[in-house]
């Protein structure tokens, strides 16, 4: 896969939903695990508010590609809420893989992954 430009890593990595005493009794069902290039593609189109071209650009992949992390991570995120789920952001790729770019005109402090093949299904 191609490397993916990531702006802003998550200060936080881990939310755990605070599930009522009459329930803490029954079965925890596997976090959903949300990727680095799918958290980048949240944060700058629902969040800062981009055209997913503009994300495109900033993340230096193609529209396509922002469409389809934005699209995964939209169904990971409603899976987390409507199911009450675990949520981890997954950033194992980047302490290995990364490559750091300060200064460039594009992205201020950006940190380029390289991702792995990731399941795109929520887990």
């Amino acid at each position: 896969m191609k490397p993916r430009a990531i702006g802003k890593q998550p200060e936080v990595t881990r939310f755990i939903p605070a599930i009522p005493e009459d329930k803490a009794n029954q079965s925890v069902k596997e976090p959903v695990k949300l990727t680095f290039d799918e958290f980048e593609t949240l944060r700058l189109v629902d969040y800062e508010g981009l055209m997913q071209g503009e994300a495109a650009m900033k993340m230096e992949i193609s529209r396509g590609t922002v469409w389809r992390c934005l699209d995964s991570a939209r169904r990971k995120m409603a899976t987390m809420l409507v199911e009450g789920r675990e949520l981890m952001i997954n950033g194992a790729e980047l302490s290995s893989q990364s490559v750091s770019v300060a200064g460039t005109r594009k992205y201020e402090g950006l940190t380029k992954i390289r991702p792995q093949n990731a399941n795109t299904k929520p887990n």
